[in-house]
């Protein structure tokens, strides 16, 4: 073997390692955060202030799409809550959408309620990309009875800012 070929294989072999790190390395942020909410209904009344402990991480790729880990502690009256895995079992992804014309992800939790039953809520997590801004917002789960649909307890959000 000549020399240029040794030096073109190992050249090719130090991009392929750089595109494989580009790849498969994030930028991982920690969460680890007690928000204290306000409740409110969909007046815009106050309904008083929950507390609400998120941890996980948030991993930014740079050649694929993001992902989120978040678990929720049990808050309010919703208990077990866990994200809504797809029926093919694809891993619960945060989504880039714009709300107001900011950068905002959000991701789907279905959770148990001490109100409406089990499965009954889904919950929707909706934050700012910097993590300073966060809306929950439950509504009835595909699998809860009719009649529990139009409770109360579907017609509130929690929304913090972290300073």
């Amino acid at each position: 073997m000549t020399k240029l070929k040794i030096i073109l294989i190992c050249a090719i072999a130090i991009v392929l390692l750089i595109l494989a790190a580009l790849y498969f390395i994030p930028k991982t942020t920690p969460i680890d955060l007690t928000l204290d909410t306000l409740k409110t209904d969909m007046d815009g009344n106050e309904l008083g202030s929950v507390s609400i402990t998120l941890k996980g991480n948030r991993k930014e790729y740079l050649l694929q799409e993001d992902r989120l880990t978040l678990t929720i502690d049990d808050f309010d009256h919703l208990y077990d809550i866990r994200p809504w895995v797809t029926g093919d079992g694809d891993p619960p992804y945060f989504s880039l959408t714009q709300k107001d014309g900011d950068d905002y992800y959000y991701i789907c939790y279905v959770a148990n309620s001490t109100i409406t039953g089990e499965d009954s809520v889904f919950l929707y997590v909706v934050f700012r990309k910097d993590l300073s801004k966060w809306e929950l917002f439950p509504s009835p789960s595909i699998y809860i009875r009719e009649e529990l649909k139009s409770d109360p307890s579907f017609k509130v959000a929690y929304r913090a800012t972290v300073e």
